[in-house]
């Protein structure tokens, strides 16, 4: 089993860590936790991004490669979030609150998430496109995280 990592870093952390190099970029970032990844001892930290440009639904390439690059160079790799959602705009509670919940429960599941969705590529330590068959290969333990 592959640990994913010995110690953990908060939400509030990743949030200045994303908020300074993308804060031109997106609006909002919500670290929402972690999730479970089959084949691994602990779970694995994911954040969702609020784009600024509403009509932009997904990260470019040239966002991808600045992206893992300071992602890389700034946090230990414990700390990188290893999955990544792009979401239009935040969802809310009645009271104005983030609803974090359903992130969570969803995950990084493909068939239950319509967003799009980003994952860290041990091989290259790069974010990638998560579509069904990363996913297939993550769930089968054929990606290390």
């Amino acid at each position: 089993m592959n640990n994913l990592h010995k110690s953990h870093i908060s939400t509030s952390h990743l949030y200045i860590y994303f908020t300074k190099i993308l804060s031109c970029t997106f609006m909002i970032v919500t670290a929402h936790g972690i999730v479970c990844v089959p084949g691994t001892d602990g779970r694995a930290g994911m954040v969702t991004l609020h784009l600024k440009d509403e009509h932009q639904a997904t990260l470019t390439p040239a966002m991808l490669v600045t992206l893992s690059r300071y992602i890389r160079e700034s946090l230990p790799s414990y700390a990188r979030p290893r999955f990544i959602r792009v979401q239009p705009q935040l969802t809310l509670t009645s009271t104005y609150k983030q609803q974090k919940a359903a992130l969570v429960r969803e995950g990084f599941d493909v068939s239950q998430v319509r967003d799009p969705l980003y994952y860290l590529d041990p091989s290259t330590q790069a974010y990638m496109p998560l579509d069904q068959t990363a996913f297939q290969q993550i769930m089968a333990g054929n990606v290390p995280m």
